[in-house]
């Protein structure tokens, strides 16, 4: 029987096993949602990282891509709604939501990243409130551990 830590790199390539928990919370009310899928996480360059999975929220598949470099986190998520997101610590960003041929555009502002990638996996764990003009729609949390 193969494990996971058997598995050998192929083109700088490793699968992975990630745990994910997303938390939601707006005025009070906090929406949670724990998920564990697999992936890869490939080691670019000694600054950067791109981890990529699979996931089933809702019943409805999304693949997300998560990019690392020099401080900056870019999150790509393809499925029913696709979007396109930025974080670093202290900064604000534009969010791109596309649904249906529209386009969305929201901001967020980067509370907390914190993260430790090895080639051989690691933690990312990220804070942010996303705002619509002047309308706070809560604070999002998302935590992946790797392995």
């Amino acid at each position: 029987m193969m494990m996971m830590s058997d598995i050998q790199r192929r083109n700088g390539r490793k699968l992975v096993s990630i745990e994910a928990t997303y938390t939601h919370t707006l005025n009070g009310t906090v929406q949670t949602i724990e998920e564990l899928s697999g992936g890869s996480l490939f080691q670019v360059d000694d600054d950067t990282f791109l981890v990529a999975f699979d996931t089933f929220l809702n019943d409805k598949k999304m693949t997300t891509t998560i990019k690392f470099s020099n401080n900056l986190m870019t999150r790509v998520q393809i499925g029913e709604t696709h979007t396109r997101q930025n974080f670093a610590e202290g900064e604000w960003y534009a969010v791109q939501y596309f649904y249906e041929g529209s386009l969305l555009l929201l901001r967020s502002y980067t509370n907390r990243l914190d993260y430790a990638l090895t080639p051989e996996g690691g933690v990312i764990d990220l804070l942010y409130e996303l705002w619509s003009g002047d309308s706070f729609m809560g604070h999002y949390n998302m935590e992946l551990f790797i392995s």
